[in-house]
């Protein structure tokens, strides 16, 4: 931190672009899927959000979270069945539901593919952390 050698990784007139349009479209978006995941939502319907058409919305999207909205939509649908898994009361087949996936093979499909686990296997390791 102290040596005087030393190379710019950006020019001096570089200015990161961002753009409060665009901070407040992807606000709106998060928070509608915030209070809506557990819905069918639609491509179109997010998209309509932003005043824009689903290819742009979907261009939009990722260059705002690196992610496609899908993936970004089943992470934040698996993120709230891996709370509710942690309530031994609430069987898997309902937490799918309830997480808004119409079918228990896409939610199983999901689940493993993001956690890297059955929701079942994630409830054990759920109880066996708490056991110990």
């Amino acid at each position: 931190s102290q040596s005087g050698e030393y190379e710019s990784l950006a020019s001096i007139g570089y200015k990161k672009s961002t753009n409060l349009n665009d901070i407040e479209r992807f606000n709106e978006v998060y928070q509608f899927l915030l209070k809506n995941f557990h819905n069918d939502i639609t491509l179109e319907e997010v998209a309509n959000i932003c005043s824009m058409s689903p290819p742009s919305f979907c261009r939009f999207f990722k260059q705002k979270t690196q992610k496609t909205f899908t993936l970004f939509l089943n992470e934040l649908r698996i993120g709230h069945a891996k709370k509710l898994l942690q309530n031994e009361n609430y069987s898997i087949k309902d937490i799918c539901y309830e997480c808004g996936y119409n079918n228990p093979v896409h939610f199983f499909s999901f689940f493993k593919r993001i956690v890297k686990q059955t929701p079942k296997a994630f409830r054990e390791s759920l109880y066996k952390m708490s056991n110990n």
